[in-house]
């Protein structure tokens, strides 16, 4: 619902300042100078952020699932985020031991930032949301930039017309 109304892009950075302000509101938690309160707040705000971040994500895994395997490609690309989380955790924490929390929020932070800013990217590069996996249907190929919006909303207009003509039917 979220990407329906408002879009990809616009969800993704807002959801991804959600949690990098959540992130370094983090600060006063870690030194100890916090209130219960804020402590909740600052928690509600970073996750707020955080799933917004996870449906971008998850919906970009659906549009590279193919139609024929699609559970197996989703699971395999969640997966494989899951791994990377789990690294992540496991250096943070190390990081953490050599230089303090405050340096891990802080480069969490701007990791988290850059992150979105390449998700940004890759988005308009290669136009994904314009990708159609519904059942029965034929899979769009992901179209480069370079190749113009005219290619891709006539790709799409194309693959889906035929689907539309049997449903009216």
């Amino acid at each position: 619902m979220l990407i329906q109304r408002f879009g990809r892009e616009r969800v993704l950075l807002v959801g991804c300042a959600l949690a990098v302000i959540g992130m370094v509101a983090f600060l006063p938690v870690i030194s100890g100078v916090a209130s219960t309160v804020y402590i909740v707040a600052v928690t509600i705000v970073f996750f707020l952020g955080y799933t917004a971040g996870s449906i971008i994500v998850y919906s970009i895994n659906m549009d590279y699932s193919r139609p024929g395997s699609a559970g197996s490609d989703y699971t395999t690309l969640a997966s494989f985020a899951m791994l990377v989380s789990f690294g992540a955790g496991a250096v943070s924490l190390s990081v953490a031991g050599q230089l303090g929390y405050v340096s891990v929020f802080v480069g969490s932070s701007i990791l988290y930032a850059i992150g979105a800013a390449l998700t940004v990217w890759h988005q308009r590069r290669y136009r994904t949301q314009t990708l159609n996996h519904g059942a029965g249907r034929a899979v769009l190929p992901v179209e480069s930039a370079a190749a113009g919006p005219e290619s891709v909303v006539s790709t799409a207009l194309s693959a889906t017309a035929p689907d539309r003509e049997e449903r009216e039917r």
